[in-house]
């Protein structure tokens, strides 16, 4: 994540509180301290959110490094006509290949260093982290469900050792709450930008489905805490 990221949030901190809160001074009741929502849509792909208010928000995709890996896989015709010409007959045809790729991998050190400035502005913390539900059907699973499980599996945690509030909405939940539809990505940004006009460069990427995804799920949380 770039250095300059890390300069725009610690700018929206001190929108938000213009002199840290001493977070050790026990006079200071958790109703002085102002409370940021934060909605994480998990995996290598998705997005964090942090809203405060009714619209001041600041979104930035999950910080990941890409990594060099070599998976083997089943030979295309044209790996099949390469080996050929290199003389390898038929019947030697092997049934896997090298293949050399990348792999997004979650920047730790970049995820730590975002929520680090968060504490360090003495806010109360209330996390929506999309609970990812599980798939129980025969077969091994998918190479992509056991990374999605994984990038999943870390946040709580995480939110806990931080001691946030957690909240664990399933998709069908958040999406219901803002009348949208599974798997309709495009329809989530552009309500995004609806619902949010003064912070449309936020979603301005086709891709940036996933961080209006994120912002739902923060305004999620804090609809349901607002119940309380």
């Amino acid at each position: 994540m770039d250095e300059e990221v890390f300069a725009e949030f610690t700018t929206y901190l001190k929108r938000i509180v213009p002199v840290p809160i001493d977070t050790q001074n026990s006079l200071v009741s958790p109703e002085a301290k102002p409370t940021i929502y934060v909605g994480i849509d998990p995996g290598t792909t998705g997005a964090i959110a942090f809203l405060h208010g009714k619209e001041d928000i600041f979104v930035v995709d999950i910080p990941v490094f890409r990594s060099a890996v070599t998976r083997q896989k089943a030979p295309t015709k044209k790996d099949k006509a390469e080996l050929k010409k290199r003389g390898v007959v038929k019947d030697d045809l092997p049934k896997t290949v090298s293949k050399k790729g990348s792999k997004a991998e979650f920047d730790l050190y970049a995820i730590v260093k975002l929520f680090n400035l968060l504490d360090s502005s003495g806010v109360q913390v209330v996390v929506s982290l999309e609970k990812v539900p599980p798939k129980v059907v025969p077969g091994p699973f998918r190479y992509g469900d056991v990374i999605l499980y994984s990038t999943w599996a870390m946040w709580p945690l995480f939110v806990a050792s931080r001691g946030y509030t957690l909240i664990e909405p399933r998709p069908a939940e958040w999406q219901a709450a803002f009348g949208l539809r599974g798997g309709a990505k495009e329809q989530s940004r552009a309500k995004a930008q609806k619902t949010f006009p003064r912070s449309t460069h936020f979603f301005s990427r086709k891709k940036d489905h996933n961080r209006a995804e994120a912002l739902f799920i923060a305004l999620y949380g804090k609809k349901q805490r607002d119940l309380l």
